[in-house]
């Protein structure tokens, strides 16, 4: 039986726990909580670390079961928030090469409250769980809410359901209305082939303008309140077009549902993304009580200080986790008059912070853009809607039968206003779909419903965002493109998406490429520090059915369609992305990292250092053409690009450090590759017409040799391939190198072989690219660095030998 040793602290805390219950301490659990007595508690959540249960150590489940007497001891028991079940199906919808869902979300777990929890006993719980090393985070959860307004009804109880579009103003053109109309005309142009979820708690689905529903999922919360505000909900978004009751802004877009009464709000959102693909659409339809922003409220002082339900970070997660699989989010602001920029939120509201991708809503009123005095507001908003006197289905103040034909025209709330939103993404992505062949983004949608809408009105200071217009939002998406032919579509974007460049998601405006001529693309971005096989691809259009990848490693590789992760290394810098296309949508994308300003700090050169190649063809020996000089990129390689038009013909060269002539490498090397020693004669170089990389790799100090490689940019794929000898004890001026059957390592030329560091004496190393799908075979080899035919010694045996396929990177060893 496995012996788990539990963590010291938590013992700690159990004895601590024991001591102080048995003294009956004061009640202070409202402070500590952050909730007064009067607000409803649904679940306690914490999150583990990462480094918890990592190798070596216990399981997640082990951790959480050694916890079990502190749980216990408030009575209380825990389980994952999100089942192994939930995690492994999200996981077969994910085509992206995104952290999978069990490393995301997995460290989460609930324990669930209810009415008879002992409050003080759950602060002090509270309070030692965030005191664990091994909790990333804990918080308390309240029970969320409908994110509606009270508001008057007047029942005109009528026979027949007379059509009631008439009223549904929020439809109109003119600057109150969203001019929805005007999106109807356009194929996709009311929700086609889109599909949109509700996450809230109930609904009429025998209403008789409710669409058929292809998602009913979870047990609907008995309670009319909630089948009202679903059903509302709906009838904004989805209400058919049948020439009675409402008509919905995306009427022929697909419509479903996902209770809360069966799910918490966070496995709600990835239930529904299970039945999602990019360009469909979630709303999330509630909000719940959060911290007091300092601010009184000026009405609806039943919901003051209710915030939208990212605010938890389990939600928030969820959110981010499907927006990264493609599919839209709408989130309610909230009603509860809250300054989401205020001090208490410590910036978790501030997108550069913390962006879950989501579209959050707040509310206006009807006929004036301006903002309701319940609305939650600030940065964070990106649009917003009616929030009152929205006509819709349910409540039955505008007609009032039987509830299958009940219609009201007064809701409210951001209730009201997030679905006027959502039927205008949905829309709008039933229109890219349609017309252009493929949804937008999340990121893109948000940003062009914000940055086509029309501006809020009223106090700015409340910012609540503008209100969505469909004319002006289609007519940019659909803009003829002026300018290139590129060969990946009329107008395409090509997003960056990597472990290290917006951690896989395709929302990040600073990893959009832009397209300068008809095949290239360019992003300049900052690496903030070194990166080391950071993995990424290249994505069209915002969507993962089309990128590249592969097996390529390095800062110039070709990119095959459907390939894995590439990856490249980088010192921490400034870098210009350049992207080449094809001829066609389906050919590789050549990639060339190219450095603009790069940290030198580990160079033997020093961290100002310059280097130069001169020569007859080059610089015609001149040493002032700062255009010749290398790049440094990082691990003791620098690198430039030399075009060859009419090709080079043993072509002297030196290469040259600081423009000073007594610090020099040559030594009469003819081949693309070679050691260079400092202070020998001219090297010399044939190549035939075409473009080349020149890589060359310092040594352990500044009079040592450098290693030489002149690589096609158009050549085959390669792999890196680390090579080690064993047992290396040299003579003073001896070194070991590497030979084989390579031109880069010789063809079996000791005075030609690559040169490896002596770094880890007597175990000599070094690295080099060589093409995939070769069959190696390499020595190691003594031989003086300034004398190549002396004191060569050769590894006794066979040859080694290595078969190279298509991974990134091999490794083989040898010894004397």
């Amino acid at each position: 039986m496995k012996c788990l040793m539990l963590p010291s602290i938590i013992l700690s805390l159990l004895i601590f726990a024991g001591s102080v219950w048995a003294n009956d301490p004061p009640d202070n659990s409202n402070e500590i909580l952050g909730y007064g007595a009067d607000v409803p508690l649904q679940r306690l959540v914490f999150k583990l670390a990462h480094s918890a249960g990592g190798i070596g150590g216990p399981s997640n489940e082990d951790l959480v079961a050694n916890m079990g007497a502190l749980f216990a001891s408030a009575e209380l028991e825990a389980k994952p928030l999100f089942t192994a079940t939930e995690l492994s199906g999200l996981q077969q919808n994910i085509s992206a090469p995104i952290l999978d869902p069990m490393t995301r979300l997995g460290g989460y777990y609930e324990l669930p409250l209810s009415p008879q929890t002992d409050r003080q006993k759950l602060a002090e719980l509270y309070q030692q769980l965030q005191l664990l090393p091994e909790v990333e985070l804990a918080y308390v959860q309240p029970v969320p809410e409908l994110a509606t307004t009270d508001s008057d009804s007047v029942v005109t109880p009528l026979i027949f359901t007379p059509d009631f579009e008439s009223r549904q103003g929020y439809l109109n053109s003119g600057s109150n209305g969203i001019n929805a109309r005007y999106a109807w005309d356009f194929p996709g142009g009311r929700g086609e082939q889109i599909k949109v979820v509700d996450i809230e708690g109930g609904w009429n689905v025998t209403h008789e303008d409710m669409p058929a529903l292809f998602l009913t999922m979870g047990t609907q919360i008995s309670n009319s309140s909630w089948r009202n505000h679903g059903t509302a909900v709906l009838g904004v978004i989805g209400g058919m077009d049948n020439n009675y009751g409402v008509t919905g802004i995306a009427n022929q877009a697909e419509m479903g549902y996902v209770s809360i009464g069966s799910y918490s709000t966070s496995n709600a959102i990835l239930q529904a993304a299970g039945h999602l693909s990019p360009g469909d659409v979630i709303l999330i339809e509630l909000h719940s009580r959060g911290p007091d922003d300092g601010t009184a409220c000026t009405c609806n002082q039943g919901q003051c200080h209710y915030v939208p339900m990212e605010y938890y970070q389990a939600v928030f997660d969820a959110i981010r986790m499907v927006t990264d699989m493609g599919i839209t989010v709408v989130e309610a602001a909230g009603n509860g008059d809250v300054n989401l920029d205020a001090p208490v939120f410590n910036g978790i509201f501030d997108k550069q912070v913390r962006d879950s991708g989501a579209i959050m809503v707040g509310a206006s009123d009807y006929d004036q853009r301006s903002p309701s005095c319940f609305s939650n507001h600030g940065e964070r908003i990106d649009a917003h809607g009616w929030g009152q006197f929205v006509t819709t289905m349910g409540y039955g103040d505008l007609q009032s039968i039987d509830e299958q034909f009940w219609y009201t025209a007064y809701f409210s709330g951001t209730s009201s206003a997030s679905p006027i939103v959502t039927g205008s993404v949905a829309v709008l992505q039933g229109i890219a779909k349609s017309q252009l062949g493929a949804p937008l983004s999340p990121q893109q949608v948000r940003a062009l419903v914000s940055e086509t809408g029309t501006p809020q009105t009223g106090d700015l200071a409340r910012r609540i965002g503008p209100l969505p217009n469909l004319q002006t939002a289609i007519d940019s998406l659909l803009e003829p493109q002026q300018g290139f032919d590129s060969v990946l579509g009329d107008a395409p974007s090509l997003t960056l998406a990597g472990a290290d460049f917006g951690e896989w998601t395709l929302y990040v405006p600073q990893n959009q490429l832009t397209l300068v001529d008809d095949h290239t693309w360019e992003l300049t971005l900052t690496v903030p520090e070194r990166l080391t096989d950071s993995e990424y691809k290249l994505v069209l259009d915002a969507n993962w059915a089309t990128n590249w990848g592969g097996s390529g490693d390095g800062v110039s590789v070709a990119l095959a369609r459907d390939g894995g992760n590439a990856k490249v290394s980088l010192v921490a810098g400034e870098y210009r992305l350049t992207v080449t296309e094809g001829d066609n949508a389906n050919a590789p994308l050549q990639v060339d990292w190219q450095v603009i300003s790069a940290d030198q700090s580990d160079s033997v050169f020093g961290a100002s250092a310059n280097l130069k190649i001169s020569g007859a063809d080059f610089d015609d020996w001149m040493m002032d053409n700062e255009a010749w000089a290398l790049t440094y990129i990082g691990n003791g390689q620098w690198r430039k690009l030399v075009v060859a038009t009419g090709g080079l013909n043993a072509s002297p060269y030196k290469l040259v450090l600081n423009n000073d002539w007594a610090t020099n490498w040559g030594g009469g090397a003819i081949g693309a590759s070679a050691t260079l020693t400092s202070g020998g004669d001219n090297a010399s170089i044939t190549l035939p017409a075409g473009s080349y990389y020149l890589v060359v790799t310092e040594g352990s100090s500044v009079s040592a040799p450098l290693t030489v490689t002149w690589r096609d940019v158009n050549a085959a794929p390669t792999s890196e391939v680390t090579f080690r000898c064993f047992n290396g004890e040299t003579y003073p001026g001896q070194s070991v190198y590497v030979v084989g059957n390579q031109p880069e390592l010789g063809n079996w030329d000791p005075a030609a072989a690559l040169l490896l560091s002596s770094d880890a004496y007597p175990t000599w190393q070094g690295a080099l690219s060589l093409p995939t799908n070769t069959a190696l075979a390499w020595k190691c080899v003594k031989r003086e660095e300034n004398n190549p035919t002396a004191g060569v010694e050769w590894q006794s045996g066979d040859n080694n030998q290595l078969t190279i396929g298509t991974d990134s990177h091999y490794q083989t060893e040898s010894q004397f």
